[in-house]
Protein backbone atom coordinates (compact mmCIF):
# COMPACT_ATOMS: atom_id res chain seq x y z
CA UNK A 1 0.00 0.00 0.00
CA UNK A 2 2.92 2.46 0.97
CA UNK A 3 4.54 1.74 -2.44
CA UNK A 4 1.09 2.61 -4.40
CA UNK A 5 0.60 5.88 -2.34
CA UNK A 6 4.64 6.52 -3.33
CA UNK A 7 3.71 6.25 -7.13
CA UNK A 8 0.09 8.21 -6.68
CA UNK A 9 -1.86 5.33 -7.62
CA UNK A 10 -5.74 4.66 -6.14
CA UNK A 11 -6.72 1.23 -4.76
CA UNK A 12 -9.31 -0.23 -3.80
CA UNK A 13 -8.57 -4.30 -2.43
CA UNK A 14 -10.58 -6.89 -1.01
CA UNK A 15 -9.32 -7.93 2.28
CA UNK A 16 -9.19 -11.69 3.23
CA UNK A 17 -11.87 -12.79 6.04
CA UNK A 18 -8.33 -13.09 8.81
CA UNK A 19 -7.25 -9.47 7.87
CA UNK A 20 -5.76 -7.99 10.68
CA UNK A 21 -8.20 -4.85 10.04
CA UNK A 22 -11.09 -6.70 10.31
CA UNK A 23 -12.65 -7.00 14.55
CA UNK A 24 -16.11 -8.52 14.30
CA UNK A 25 -17.24 -6.55 17.21
CA UNK A 26 -16.33 -3.14 16.76
CA UNK A 27 -18.13 -3.13 13.32
CA UNK A 28 -21.15 -0.84 13.67
CA UNK A 29 -23.22 -0.76 10.74
CA UNK A 30 -25.12 2.93 9.85
CA UNK A 31 -25.99 2.32 6.21
CA UNK A 32 -27.43 0.26 3.55
CA UNK A 33 -28.50 0.06 0.33
CA UNK A 34 -29.70 -2.05 -2.72
CA UNK A 35 -27.54 -3.91 -5.21
CA UNK A 36 -29.98 -5.73 -7.77
CA UNK A 37 -32.55 -6.12 -5.58
CA UNK A 38 -30.35 -6.93 -2.32
CA UNK A 39 -30.61 -5.31 0.24
CA UNK A 40 -26.87 -4.52 1.57
CA UNK A 41 -25.39 -3.07 5.17
CA UNK A 42 -22.27 -0.60 5.16
CA UNK A 43 -20.40 1.55 6.92
CA UNK A 44 -16.68 2.99 6.42
CA UNK A 45 -14.02 3.31 9.08
CA UNK A 46 -10.52 5.10 8.71
CA UNK A 47 -7.52 3.50 9.01
CA UNK A 48 -3.74 4.29 8.78
CA UNK A 49 -3.74 3.16 4.57
CA UNK A 50 -6.93 5.03 4.03
CA UNK A 51 -10.65 4.01 4.38
CA UNK A 52 -12.25 0.50 5.46
CA UNK A 53 -15.14 -0.13 3.35
CA UNK A 54 -17.47 -2.98 5.21
CA UNK A 55 -20.85 -4.17 3.74
CA UNK A 56 -22.44 -7.10 5.08
CA UNK A 57 -25.04 -9.16 2.69
CA UNK A 58 -27.44 -10.82 4.79
CA UNK A 59 -28.36 -13.72 1.80
CA UNK A 60 -24.62 -14.48 1.00
CA UNK A 61 -24.35 -14.51 5.04
CA UNK A 62 -27.39 -16.97 4.90
CA UNK A 63 -25.78 -19.21 2.26
CA UNK A 64 -22.06 -19.20 3.32
CA UNK A 65 -23.60 -20.10 7.01
CA UNK A 66 -25.64 -23.32 5.21
CA UNK A 67 -23.11 -24.42 3.80
CA UNK A 68 -20.98 -24.10 6.77
CA UNK A 69 -23.28 -26.10 8.59
CA UNK A 70 -23.65 -29.04 6.15
CA UNK A 71 -19.51 -29.28 5.56
CA UNK A 72 -19.99 -29.13 9.88
CA UNK A 73 -22.85 -32.12 10.05
CA UNK A 74 -21.08 -34.52 7.88
CA UNK A 75 -17.54 -33.84 9.88
CA UNK A 76 -19.29 -34.11 12.84
CA UNK A 77 -20.52 -31.06 14.16
CA UNK A 78 -18.12 -28.77 16.23
CA UNK A 79 -20.00 -25.56 17.26
CA UNK A 80 -17.22 -23.47 18.43
CA UNK A 81 -15.40 -24.28 14.96
CA UNK A 82 -18.53 -23.88 13.24
CA UNK A 83 -18.82 -20.41 14.92
CA UNK A 84 -16.09 -19.50 14.47
CA UNK A 85 -15.89 -19.97 10.95
CA UNK A 86 -19.20 -18.02 10.77
CA UNK A 87 -17.76 -14.93 12.35
CA UNK A 88 -17.42 -12.85 9.13
CA UNK A 89 -19.86 -14.58 6.99
CA UNK A 90 -21.18 -12.29 4.42
CA UNK A 91 -19.17 -9.67 5.27
CA UNK A 92 -17.04 -7.97 2.44
CA UNK A 93 -13.93 -6.11 3.32
CA UNK A 94 -12.63 -3.18 0.96
CA UNK A 95 -9.60 -1.08 1.99
CA UNK A 96 -9.42 2.21 -0.31
CA UNK A 97 -7.68 5.01 -0.47
CA UNK A 98 -10.52 6.63 -2.38
CA UNK A 99 -12.78 8.94 -0.26
CA UNK A 100 -16.62 7.95 -1.77
CA UNK A 101 -19.78 6.39 -0.16
CA UNK A 102 -19.91 3.47 0.28
CA UNK A 103 -22.72 2.56 -2.16
CA UNK A 104 -19.68 3.83 -5.26
CA UNK A 105 -17.09 1.98 -3.96
CA UNK A 106 -19.12 -1.48 -3.78
CA UNK A 107 -20.08 -1.05 -7.30
CA UNK A 108 -16.42 0.19 -8.52
CA UNK A 109 -15.81 -3.10 -6.63
CA UNK A 110 -18.19 -4.99 -8.71
CA UNK A 111 -17.46 -3.29 -11.72
CA UNK A 112 -14.20 -5.24 -12.02
CA UNK A 113 -16.14 -8.15 -13.45
CA UNK A 114 -16.19 -6.01 -16.42
CA UNK A 115 -12.85 -5.99 -16.75
CA UNK A 116 -12.61 -10.23 -16.21
CA UNK A 117 -15.85 -10.11 -18.74
CA UNK A 118 -13.64 -8.64 -21.34
CA UNK A 119 -10.41 -10.68 -21.32
CA UNK A 120 -12.84 -13.51 -21.07
CA UNK A 121 -14.81 -13.03 -24.32
CA UNK A 122 -11.61 -12.03 -26.43
CA UNK A 123 -9.18 -15.03 -25.06
CA UNK A 124 -11.33 -18.30 -23.75
CA UNK A 125 -13.08 -18.51 -26.81
CA UNK A 126 -9.99 -18.14 -29.37
CA UNK A 127 -8.40 -20.91 -27.10
CA UNK A 128 -11.54 -23.21 -27.53
CA UNK A 129 -11.50 -22.59 -31.16
CA UNK A 130 -7.95 -21.88 -32.06
CA UNK A 131 -8.02 -25.33 -34.08
CA UNK A 132 -10.34 -24.56 -36.54
CA UNK A 133 -8.79 -20.54 -36.95
CA UNK A 134 -6.27 -22.09 -39.57
CA UNK A 135 -5.97 -18.78 -41.54
CA UNK A 136 -5.17 -14.89 -41.16
CA UNK A 137 -8.25 -13.94 -42.34
CA UNK A 138 -10.35 -16.06 -39.85
CA UNK A 139 -8.74 -14.53 -36.84
CA UNK A 140 -8.91 -11.29 -37.97
CA UNK A 141 -12.87 -12.01 -38.27
CA UNK A 142 -12.87 -13.29 -34.90
CA UNK A 143 -11.85 -10.50 -33.26
CA UNK A 144 -13.63 -8.23 -35.16
CA UNK A 145 -16.87 -9.99 -34.39
CA UNK A 146 -15.96 -10.40 -30.50
CA UNK A 147 -15.18 -6.45 -30.64
CA UNK A 148 -18.89 -6.22 -32.29
CA UNK A 149 -20.39 -8.19 -29.31
CA UNK A 150 -18.15 -6.41 -26.66
CA UNK A 151 -19.34 -2.99 -27.63
CA UNK A 152 -22.73 -3.84 -27.89
CA UNK A 153 -22.21 -5.18 -24.11
CA UNK A 154 -20.75 -2.50 -22.82
CA UNK A 155 -23.39 -0.26 -24.62
CA UNK A 156 -26.17 -2.13 -22.71
CA UNK A 157 -24.01 -1.74 -19.67
CA UNK A 158 -23.80 2.11 -19.72
CA UNK A 159 -27.14 2.39 -21.16
CA UNK A 160 -28.37 1.02 -17.79
CA UNK A 161 -25.93 2.42 -15.62
CA UNK A 162 -27.19 6.01 -16.91
CA UNK A 163 -31.06 5.22 -15.63
CA UNK A 164 -29.49 3.55 -12.49
CA UNK A 165 -30.90 0.32 -13.26
CA UNK A 166 -27.59 -1.65 -13.19
CA UNK A 167 -28.31 -3.27 -10.00
CA UNK A 168 -31.42 -4.39 -10.47
CA UNK A 169 -31.27 -5.79 -14.10
CA UNK A 170 -28.08 -7.47 -15.61
CA UNK A 171 -26.59 -7.10 -19.47
CA UNK A 172 -28.09 -10.54 -19.84
CA UNK A 173 -31.23 -10.53 -18.81
CA UNK A 174 -31.54 -7.66 -21.47
CA UNK A 175 -30.68 -9.98 -23.75
CA UNK A 176 -33.05 -13.05 -22.65
CA UNK A 177 -35.83 -10.85 -22.70
CA UNK A 178 -34.78 -8.86 -26.11
CA UNK A 179 -34.33 -12.47 -27.59
CA UNK A 180 -37.96 -13.19 -27.17
CA UNK A 181 -38.75 -10.49 -29.74
CA UNK A 182 -39.65 -12.09 -33.14
CA UNK A 183 -40.81 -10.88 -36.44
CA UNK A 184 -43.18 -12.69 -38.53
CA UNK A 185 -42.50 -12.69 -43.03
CA UNK A 186 -46.22 -13.30 -44.55
CA UNK A 187 -46.60 -14.94 -47.75
CA UNK A 188 -46.76 -11.28 -49.65
CA UNK A 189 -43.84 -10.53 -47.63
CA UNK A 190 -45.23 -8.19 -45.12
CA UNK A 191 -43.06 -8.20 -41.68
CA UNK A 192 -44.82 -7.47 -38.50
CA UNK A 193 -43.86 -8.33 -35.13
CA UNK A 194 -45.03 -11.18 -33.17
CA UNK A 195 -47.11 -10.44 -29.61
CA UNK A 196 -44.34 -9.72 -27.51
CA UNK A 197 -44.09 -10.18 -23.92
CA UNK A 198 -44.79 -8.14 -21.21
CA UNK A 199 -41.51 -7.96 -19.52
CA UNK A 200 -39.39 -8.04 -23.24
CA UNK A 201 -42.02 -4.74 -24.29
CA UNK A 202 -40.65 -3.04 -20.85
CA UNK A 203 -36.85 -3.69 -20.87
CA UNK A 204 -37.15 -2.68 -24.89
CA UNK A 205 -38.53 0.67 -23.89
CA UNK A 206 -35.24 1.48 -22.70
CA UNK A 207 -33.61 1.18 -25.30
CA UNK A 208 -35.85 3.21 -28.20
CA UNK A 209 -32.97 5.37 -28.93
CA UNK A 210 -30.64 2.41 -29.74
CA UNK A 211 -33.19 -0.35 -31.33
CA UNK A 212 -34.92 0.71 -34.39
CA UNK A 213 -38.09 -0.46 -34.38
CA UNK A 214 -39.89 0.64 -37.39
Amino acid sequence: MNELKKRGIHYLVPLKKNSKFLQKSKIVWDGGFLYRNRGILCTCVNNQYGYLYLYMDPLLKGEKESTLLKNSLKRGLNVGEYQNKCEFSGIIPILSDIAKPPAEIFLLYKEREDVELAFDALKNPIDSDKSYLQSEESVRGYFFISLLALRIYFSVLRKLRILNLNQIISVEEVFFELSKIEIIHDARGTKSFAQIPKRATKILSLFTDQIPMG
